[in-house]
């Protein structure tokens, strides 16, 4: 499945974020996210991020440091070449999984030899459990362009999540501040 916008945006009536992911193919997948996934999932995806950054260039220092340096670089490259003006399609052809987004309960991560990183939204509801899934792999650019809209979506839902602690290289920047953006193109 490759993508060609996603939005990542957070619902004060829900207490969510949603995230909308549309295809080359014009179709929509669409995804809650909670405080409760992502008090668990946001730290390994940074961590995942940075790792994928490192492989894909080659670092041979697995020095966190020398990672994090890499990873800042290559966020910057990505966030600068980032389409975040054109405002998301919502006018979708199909919506795979229905009109009502996966409310995650499951994210998995997986480097791929390609260089991409894939995740894996799961949500599994009743008893017995339902499950209903989808992935995509991001490469860098994407990667990078997902956890800066994410980390906007989390500032604005004020979950108590600490980013003071977060590497420089994810804190403000004017990209940030782009008023009235949640998407990217």
């Amino acid at each position: 499945m490759e993508l060609s916008q996603l939005s990542v945006t957070y619902d004060r009536e829900n207490d969510r974020i949603l995230t909308r992911f549309n295809t080359q193919e014009g179709h929509e997948l669409r995804v809650w996210l909670t405080r409760r996934l992502l008090s668990r999932a946001h730290q390994p995806l940074l961590d995942a991020m940075v790792n994928q950054d490192a492989r894909q260039s080659h670092l041979l220092s697995d020095d966190a440091a020398s990672k994090r340096v890499v990873s800042a670089f290559r966020q910057s490259q990505s966030l600068e070449a980032a389409d975040f003006k054109t405002p998301y399609n919502t006018q979708a052809k199909a919506y795979p999984l229905g009109t009502a987004p996966l409310l995650v309960t499951h994210l998995h991560i997986t480097a791929k030899a390609q260089g991409n990183l894939a995740i894996r939204f799961e949500e599994q509801l009743g008893t017995p459990p339902v499950s209903r899934s989808f992935q995509v792999a991001l490469g860098s650019d994407m990667l990078h362009s997902f956890m800066h809209l994410l980390q906007a979506a989390l500032k604005a839902a004020d979950w108590g999540f600490d980013f003071d602690d977060q590497p420089a290289f994810l804190g403000d920047d004017p990209l940030l501040h782009t008023p009235g953006t949640g998407y990217l193109n």
